[in-house]
């Protein structure tokens, strides 16, 4: 459980300022207590100290919080989140400052060469801005263990509920060894964090939790899986993580998609609950 408090500032068309509060429970105090240093989980501040963009003036804080419900490790720790806060709301200020959500931000990744790559070859090989009718597209960017993702994915509203039709990604993970297992994990983490953007939900209740198996914890099914074409960055640097870093980008990006269709801005997880 986590609750986000992110405020920014736009001046001249770009972002001059960022405030990032995270408020959650500390996966480090349990599994790791060493690393849990002077009150502050630094795994909690995945996605939010280490932005791939250039911010002239950012400030980060993180407030432990223990509601009494044991946590533990979940598919890019805390990045799955944090990154759904922080690319929904950089999508947010692009449209404050009245820019194209891809332009804004490939200025503030002007000093990201790799970042800016993975995003620019996501938005090519997915013709960002080139919809057909009912359809409208995200986009997304995230850094995870080494790793760059950009992701843009085709949204519509199929019976009243969000309905995604295709994902485009492009991942540097440095040296590739084995090309298919590459887009293999691209997929699967994305699948993995669209089956909890859309209607992944656990609650409490009395002191335990209410859902029993996949009747009443939906996990996406193969109806619902959209295409996912995945396109790797030739890069001469060091291997790294490719394994979670497919799993952050692929909420906020159906998020963005879905203002661009509704002119709503949906500001928690999972989707089903705005489309109740």
């Amino acid at each position: 459980m986590s609750v986000n408090v992110i405020r920014g500032v736009i001046a001249g068309g770009t972002l001059a300022a960022l405030s990032h509060v995270v408020v959650s429970p500390s996966w480090l105090r349990r599994w790791a207590p060493p690393l849990f240093k002077n009150g502050i989980d630094v795994l909690a501040l995945t996605e939010v100290q280490d932005v791939p963009y250039a911010v002239p003036n950012l400030r980060v804080s993180y407030i432990d919080y223990e509601p009494g419900i044991p946590v533990g490790s979940w598919r890019a720790p805390d990045a799955n989140w944090n990154g759904f806060v922080t690319e929904s709301f950089v999508d947010e200020l692009a449209h404050a400052a009245k820019r194209d959500p891809l332009e804004f931000r490939l200025d503030l990744l002007r000093t990201n060469p790799r970042a800016a790559a993975v995003l620019r070859l996501a938005a090519e090989r997915a013709g960002w801005g080139k919809t057909h009718a009912g359809l409208k597209q995200g986009l997304a960017v995230t850094f995870w263990a080494g790793s760059y993702a950009g992701m843009v994915a085709d949204v519509s509203l199929s019976g009243g509920k969000p309905k995604v039709h295709r994902v485009v990604v492009a991942v540097d993970c440095g040296i590739v060894v084995n090309p298919d297992i590459v887009v293999q994990q691209a997929q699967g983490a994305t699948n993995y964090g669209l089956s909890a953007a859309l209607t992944g939900k656990i609650t409490i209740a009395h002191g335990r939790v209410e859902q029993h198996n996949f009747y009443d914890y939906t996990v996406l099914r193969m109806s619902d899986a959209p295409r996912i074409d995945v396109h790797v960055v030739a890069s001469g640097e060091k291997p790294t993580g490719i394994g979670e870093v497919c799993t952050p980008p692929i909420a906020p990006a159906v998020g963005n998609a879905l203002f661009a269709l509704t002119g709503k801005r949906i500001r928690s997880l999972p989707f089903s609950d705005a489309f109740a």
